[in-house]
């Protein structure tokens, strides 16, 4: 049973780690689900209420109505509203997550964080958070014409090579899954919390995370592996919901009325609400898995940098 509240500010090992992020989540279930839940739930609601829209007009949104110019900038209008509201969405718990955190952090050794103090400075937060996705964002764009480059002109240059060369691609591109992969979700991850810890911009922040790799790439990889596999695998089974619902909906017509004018399958109430249920479950609680990702990244950036400064203090008291 776990007693003593768990501090960020300790040198951990790999399973001190994974016992520290599952740990947390014990300690603090109550004010960091709920949080996410509270402030993540109406701006999912928006979009639920979008998607049902266009799923109800559907008919309207069709490929045949795409010469009309009205239909193209509706729909294009709907997805930047999506695509805008999902970023608030991804944002906002980018910093109830570090700031709950942090804010645990600087309470004092008996204290724990609550909804009240969650919402405390929030916006104070959200805003950086925001402004510096957008960069990563627009660099993340620049990263990926560079990576399709570079994989492209490898897959030229090795075409020549047949078998061989195929063989050289394959284990690149495996390479770069299985090992580069890992590393910069654990970066992309970190930054967030170093940013809003240290109060710096994400620049600085990656700068910091990635020297943090110096020495501990390997125990880091793994953290990181690891995490992502369970949080694909947690992941892949809440979307089944889901999935048998689309499946049923399509092989079977579950439907609750036939539009008697157009002749044509209409889903209807039940469906949507059933759907609508799922799609707001599966994303809180896909919310929920992902937040033991980033707590497993950073618990073990906390680790790295105790270390370090333990390692810069012992130096300085023996060079005294």
């Amino acid at each position: 049973m776990i007693t003593e509240k768990i501090s960020y500010k300790k040198v951990r090992d790999f399973g001190q780690v994974f016992g520290a992020s599952f740990g947390y989540i014990k300690q603090n279930i109550k004010s960091l689900y709920g949080a996410i839940i509270l402030y993540t739930l109406p701006p999912l609601s928006i979009i639920t209420l979008l998607l049902i829209y266009l799923i109800k007009n559907s008919e309207i949104f069709s490929f045949g109505n795409l010469s009309s110019n009205g239909v193209v900038v509706s729909i294009l209008f709907f997805l930047f509203i999506i695509m805008l509201v999902f970023l608030i969405i991804h944002c906002t718990f980018l910093t109830i997550i570090n700031k709950h955190l942090i804010d645990n952090e600087n309470l004092g050794k008996d204290d724990y964080v609550n909804l009240t103090q969650v919402g405390k400075g929030f916006l104070k937060n959200f805003w950086p958070v925001l402004g510096n996705t957008l960069l990563l964002v627009f660099l993340s764009f620049i990263f990926g014409a560079i990576l399709a480059i570079v994989f492209s002109l490898f897959a030229f240059l090795i075409s020549a090579g047949g078998l061989l060369g195929g063989l050289f691609l394959l284990l690149f591109v495996m390479f770069y899954y299985l090992i580069v992969t890992p590393v910069l979700t654990y970066v992309f991850i970190t930054i967030y919390f170093v940013m809003l810890k240290d109060k710096v911009g994400i620049i600085t922040a990656l700068i910091k995370v990635f020297k943090s790799l110096k020495g501990n790439f390997w125990s880091t990889w793994l953290v990181s592996f690891l995490g992502f596999v369970m949080c694909y695998i947690a992941s892949g089974i809440l979307a089944i919901p889901m999935a048998i619902l689309f499946l049923f909906t399509v092989f079977t017509r579950f439907k609750d009325y036939t539009d008697p004018n157009s002749g044509t399958n209409n889903i209807g109430v039940t469906t949507l609400v059933i759907g609508a249920i799922l799609f707001l479950v599966t994303i809180l609680l896909f919310f929920m898995i992902y937040s033991v990702l980033i707590l497993l990244c950073n618990f073990q950036y906390s680790s790295i940098e105790e270390k370090k400064t333990g390692t810069t203090i012992n130096q300085l008291i023996n060079s005294i």
